[in-house]
């Protein structure tokens, strides 16, 4: 937020198809857009879910009429904007599970 991006939004996105062109294409895309942090490959009724990160809701609405809608393997999305952040971890639990390991060895 101190660099002024204050909104966050998570967007599911359906492809047109699952063919491996598609695919690619759209990964190729998705990743030159800086607005977008994370993206993800999912199942169920969306393909991707992506993390975008934007100053404000004006810039999101500039995102999806400038970019997102222009590319053309996207048949729908739906966003989500984030109120709040409620948990946040970057270290996942394998550290801790290697040290009780450790001290069961010793």
């Amino acid at each position: 937020e101190k660099l002024g991006f204050n909104l966050m939004v998570f967007c599911n996105i359906v492809l047109k198809d699952q063919s491996k062109k598609t695919i690619s294409e759209f990964e190729n895309i998705i990743k030159q857009l800086p607005e977008i942090l994370e993206v993800f490959a999912i199942s169920g009724r969306y393909s991707y879910l992506l993390k975008i990160l934007v100053s404000d809701i004006g810039e999101y609405n500039d995102f999806i009429l400038n970019k997102l809608a222009n590319i053309e393997q996207i048949t729908d999305f739906h966003s989500s904007v984030v109120f709040a952040e409620i948990k946040s971890e970057t270290a996942c639990q394998v550290v801790e599970q290697f040290s009780r390991l450790n001290n069961t060895v010793q």
